[in-house]
């Protein structure tokens, strides 16, 4: 799981939680931070990597504000 946040911030203990449950299901389930860079390291990440399901995203308000406020952002975002 790709969060845009540093360690400790609310976004990554939710993702935390929600990666221990998946666990049971996925062992190799990790979160991994990525902040900075106003939130596009995540999608960026994200883009690059396989299209299988494998990788994911929590919902963030990034998701939503960059894809309006950036003209070049690489991805088409989706109001989730």
């Amino acid at each position: 799981m790709l969060v845009g946040v540093g360690v400790g911030d609310a976004i990554d203990v939710i993702a935390r939680m929600l990666v221990e449950r998946m666990k049971e299901y996925f062992p190799s389930f990790i979160v991994d931070n990525r902040p900075g860079a106003g939130g596009w390291l995540p999608p960026g990440a994200l883009k690059g990597s396989l299209a299988d399901g494998t990788a994911m995203i929590p919902g963030a308000p990034q998701r939503r504000r960059n894809p309006h406020v950036y003209e070049s952002f690489g991805y088409v975002g989706t109001a989730g």
